[in-house]
């Protein structure tokens, strides 16, 4: 639900600049916070997973590695902090690597730096696969997005097939980073590689999208879009991960 002291409504009385509320809309410092809650702007880590092509023994990289920590009755890995760069690495048993951090960058030198740090310890470990994460950030519009409308008037932006998919993707001229957009109002931020590119994306791509209001979700059409202990949000989340060619994006 969204609160009412924000007026969402591009073209709500009181207004006399349609889509004012969504131009510069995280200048105002004091209610960031507000505002992100009412968008209900959720930021991903950026990671990393590499398949190292080896086991390891998880006790013998915890007493060897500074700044790490094992706790096998709690998770199945050694988590190890790098500082250069800031990042969060946890290692697996079989062989794989999960880097965590704030960056693109940072959570791809971090993998690399343990990799280092393990094959000091004369360990036969080598970069088999590295994959990355693609969703950065989602949020949701309060209102229903007219998809074929945007897609029409944003052409040379837009890539759309309703038979295919349930949503459109938006490109950014000059970027790799993409809009997963769905009727709904939900939206995706793909191909990020830090979370000030993705907000100042988000900055510029929220008065496109209230040009382009076509309603509200009813209760009925909310609940249609659950599929038993699973929303589409995640669902589709997961389907993209999965999409390491893209297909789902621009097929």
């Amino acid at each position: 639900m969204f609160d009412s002291k924000f007026n969402w409504d591009s073209n709500s009385e009181g207004d006399g600049n349609s889509g004012l509320k969504f131009y510069n809309i995280f200048e105002d410092i004091g209610n960031l916070s507000k505002i992100e809650k009412e968008l209900e702007l959720l930021y991903r880590p950026f990671t990393c997973l590499m398949d190292a092509n080896c086991r390891f023994n998880l006790c013998e990289i915890c007493l060897l590695i500074t700044d790490s920590r094992y706790e096998p009755g709690c998770h199945p890995s050694v988590s190890i902090k790098t500082t250069f760069p800031m990042a969060r690495v946890k290692v697996y048993e079989g062989g794989k690597m999960l880097s965590s951090a704030l960056t693109a960058d940072a959570a791809r030198n971090a993998i690399f730096s343990v990799i280092q740090m393990v094959q000091a310890l004369n360990i036969k470990a080598e970069v088999h696969t590295l994959t990355h994460n693609i969703v950065n950030a989602s949020f949701c519009m309060p209102f229903k997005v007219d998809l074929e409308m945007l897609a029409e008037l944003h052409g040379e932006q837009v890539s759309y097939n309703i038979n295919k998919r349930p949503f459109l993707t938006y490109s950014i001229e000059g970027t790799e980073m993409r809009f997963v957009v769905f009727a709904s109002g939900y939206v995706m931020v793909l191909h990020s590689s830090k979370h000030s590119e993705t907000r100042a994306a988000i900055a510029g791509f929220l008065p496109i999208l209230s040009d382009f209001k076509d309603g509200y979700l009813t209760e009925e059409e909310q609940k249609s879009l659950v599929f038993g202990d699973i929303t589409y949000k995640l669902l589709w989340e997961r389907k993209l991960e999965d999409d390491k060619d893209g297909l789902l994006l621009y097929d």
